[in-house]
């Protein structure tokens, strides 16, 4: 629990970054606490490739802002749940197969979504009974290598994990 309000609280938590092996695309960032992720493609291929086992998976969402105003007492009650979670990354795609000669390499896994804010603002009192959450998501796994005739692709990189955000409580 964070008292008071500054510019970076209000940000909420980082996304995760994506990542790729070689021959594959890297996953996309994950967004931050409020914002959306990036996409994989435009971050590490100046165009759009046609090749599906190539293309690299968005980041995740971040988790957004919640914000209750109040101009009297402020209670959560038992068994209520305010989530500003990030979105978990999505997994990199396998590497293509081939018949005839190497194989591609995975993608790598998009990076989760960072954790949002939730802002409590009251004039009385503030009184918890239930659950806040601000989770960063979970990173995306790597995707794995193709199959290939003379070598096997490698595997991709799995993303990272979005940061934690903020749960923000002020009495005015």
């Amino acid at each position: 629990l964070r008292p008071g309000l500054d510019g970076d609280a209000l940000c909420g938590g980082g996304g995760g970054a994506g990542d790729g092996s070689g021959e594959g695309s890297g996953g996309g960032a994950g967004g931050g606490g409020i914002h959306g992720g990036y996409d994989g493609i435009a971050l590490y291929r100046p165009e759009p490739v046609s090749d599906p086992h190539r293309q690299a998976l968005d980041g995740s969402t971040g988790g957004g802002l919640v914000a209750l105003i109040v101009g009297g007492n402020l209670t959560i009650g038992t068994g209520a749940y305010i989530k500003c979670n990030g979105l978990n990354g999505q997994a990199g795609r396998k590497g293509a197969d081939s018949t005839n000669g190497d194989a591609g390499g995975g993608g790598g896994g998009g990076g989760g979504g960072g954790g949002g804010v939730a802002l409590l603002v009251h004039k009385g009192t503030f009184t918890n009974y239930g659950t806040i959450q601000v989770n960063g998501g979970l990173s995306g796994a790597a995707g794995a290598g193709g199959s290939g005739y003379w070598n096997d692709g490698a595997a991709g990189t799995a993303g990272e994990n979005g940061q934690a955000g903020n749960i923000i409580e002020v009495q005015v």
